[in-house]
């Protein structure tokens, strides 16, 4: 397509589907990290407590969250 004719293309209705198809998957699927995301932060804070409970040392297990 030549310079000239993209900027005058307008997408159809099937490409303008598929473009929202397309945003709502990736938000979908960054809304499934970002909540994964504070799972395994939990974790990691649970096996500290535990660590911290039983004399272990937890410290180095915080350092991977920066």
């Amino acid at each position: 397509m030549a310079a000239a004719s993209f900027l005058t293309h307008r997408p159809s209705a099937s490409e303008m589907w598929i473009d929202r198809e397309n945003y709502l998957l990736r938000q979908a699927i960054l809304k499934l990290l970002a909540i994964k995301d504070s799972d395994i932060r939990l974790l990691i804070l649970e096996q500290c407590e535990y660590a911290v409970d039983n004399g272990l040392h937890a410290g180095g297990a915080l350092t991977a969250l920066r």
